[in-house]
């Protein structure tokens, strides 16, 4: 089984360019090796390490040209850090909403192939065994590569579980599903109802719940818990803009199984073909086209 390599932190030259910051670490940009890659610095209780450390050992074996690749481990200054590859293009989220970003070139077909991508990695995760969950997708974990082609998931996962120490989800409150807002039993539809969220982002090109006067996450977390989504009216502009809505509102239904799967997901975005098709109704009365 693969293992999260060991890097020897002499060989690791960090510098003070900040690319991110998450609830469990700050990313850095670094050389490793004659190239350019990012090290995440974990805040982790030190009684936590040796989980963790395993944990790591986990991800190293999941391989998927749609996932970050996790390179090794390394502790600098006492401190255990992550070492992945480089995201050339940043986030999705700074894509999406900076100013100085290339959104005004990025047309539909390229937007839903990125999101195509998205799915197909968190299916992978979904169909290992035992099934493993993201938790955490949010436009910022989605990274960009190869002049805005690629699409990769990062932070996913066991590893932030534990990093966390599942102390808080402030400022991602709008990406999590009703039943872990509320402390419930979940299952991999809390992944499906972040996608929903995202792919209305994508397709509004707009932050949601922008309109609120207080986005506080207890106010969104009310606001969802009460079956409160983003405005779908946001959504204007394209040719199919009918059949997005519907799978965005199957996505984030607040009943988990009346959510597509994400291998129907997968089927029905229908990358070959770039047309987002209609999902199948998941009872007799839902969602009817």
């Amino acid at each position: 089984m693969a293992t999260a390599e060991d890097i020897d932190a002499k060989n690791i030259s960090t510098t003070q360019k900040k690319l991110g910051a998450g609830g469990y670490g700050l990313v850095f940009e670094a050389r490793w090796k004659n190239r350019k890659v990012a090290v995440k610095k974990l805040i982790v209780n030190s009684e936590d390490n040796a989980k963790l450390i395993k944990e790591l050992d986990n991800l190293a074996r999941y391989n998927h040209e749609n996932i970050v690749v996790l390179l090794g481990k390394t502790t600098i200054d006492s401190v255990l850090h992550i070492v992945m590859e480089y995201a050339d293009c940043g986030s999705l989220d700074y894509y999406l909403h900076n100013k100085e970003s290339r959104l005004k070139n990025m047309t539909y077909l390229a937007l839903h192939n990125l999101m195509f991508q998205c799915v197909k990695a968190v299916e992978y995760l979904h169909n290992q065994t035992p099934t493993v969950l993201h938790r955490d997708l949010k436009p910022n974990n989605l990274l960009l590569f190869d002049d805005y082609r690629t699409l990769k998931i990062c932070d996913f996962g066991t590893v932030r579980e534990i990093a966390s120490n599942m102390t808080s989800n402030v400022g991602t409150s709008a990406y999590i599903a009703p039943e872990v807002l509320e402390g419930k039993k979940y299952t991999e539809k809390c992944d499906v109802y972040s996608f929903g969220i995202i792919l209305w982002e994508v397709m509004s090109r707009k932050k949601p719940f922008h309109h609120l006067e207080n986005p506080a996450p207890e106010s969104i977390n009310y606001l969802s818990g009460q079956g409160k989504r983003p405005d779908l009216n946001e959504i204007k502009k394209y040719e199919n803009r009918r059949t997005i809505i519907n799978l965005i509102e199957q996505c984030w239904h607040k009943d988990p199984n009346k959510r597509p799967t994400m291998q129907m997901l997968s089927l029905f975005l229908g990358i070959d073909s770039y047309t987002i098709r209609p999902l199948p109704s998941t009872s007799d009365d839902d969602y009817q086209y």
